[in-house]
């Protein structure tokens, strides 16, 4: 974190009102609250953060940005569509539209006297190409310094570029297609859960997992009579 932010970066971003709080302890003075903040005692926590630290908040409701104090500074989005791409270069063309979306729209809000000085868009899929249009300020990634799965199917990332897998054991073969590891959802992840091929082992481009629940992994059709019971695989 605090390299990131000595080689450039201006800020963080978080998703929650607790995040922000941490890294405020950490000594972080820039932060972006990209989830709207709802009731009295989160108002409290809010009030405080804000002596010691320079926040913005995201909000997404005109009733909110119409109460006395605040100001609108900007816009925000996040393109979560470009994780269907299919190729790279409709990829690009997302990220693309999503800079120049943002930044047409607020050209239409300065025309009704709305001066916006923050254009902020982008995820870890998005940001090197929705850096490069001309108005947008800021851009978000957050998957990258991780890097996942997602991210090698979409080309942004590499198997060597992505942190982290998961060693997980196969513990039942019950039929000669079906095979069934002892990872799922909480050692995984839960996004993207119901897509096949979502989940996959390194090194063993045949396994795809088809359905991960809580504690299993489960690939149907694709296996070989290698991957036995207490056979291990490293899941990414």
């Amino acid at each position: 974190m605090f390299s990131e932010l000595d080689a450039g970066a201006c800020g963080i971003t978080c998703a929650k009102l607790g995040e922000a709080e941490i890294m405020a302890d950490a000594g972080i003075d820039d932060i972006l609250l990209a989830f709207p903040i709802w009731g009295e005692p989160k108002l409290r926590r809010l009030a405080a953060l804000r002596e010691r630290a320079r926040v913005r908040v995201s909000l997404d409701s005109p009733e909110v940005a119409a109460v006395p104090g605040v100001e609108v500074v900007g816009l925000l989005t996040l393109a979560g569509h470009a994780y269907h791409a299919r190729t790279p270069e409709e990829l690009a063309e997302t990220a693309r539209r999503e800079g120049e979306d943002l930044v047409r729209t607020a050209e239409l809000c300065a025309k009704d006297g709305i001066e916006l000085r923050e254009i902020s868009v982008g995820s870890t899929s998005t940001a090197r190409h929705a850096a490069g249009v001309a108005g947008v300020t800021e851009i978000r990634p957050g998957t990258y310094i991780f890097n996942d799965t997602s991210m090698i199917r979409l080309g942004v990332a590499t198997e060597r570029t992505a942190a982290a897998r998961v060693l997980s054991t196969v513990i039942a073969r019950s039929t000669p297609e079906r095979v069934v590891f002892d990872a799922g959802t909480k050692c995984l992840t839960s996004d993207g859960a119901g897509s096949p091929g979502w989940i996959r082992a390194a090194g063993l481009p045949y396994v795809r997992m088809d359905f991960l629940n809580e504690e299993h992994g489960v690939e149907n059709g694709r296996v070989t009579t290698e991957l036995r019971v207490a056979a291990r695989g490293a899941v990414r």
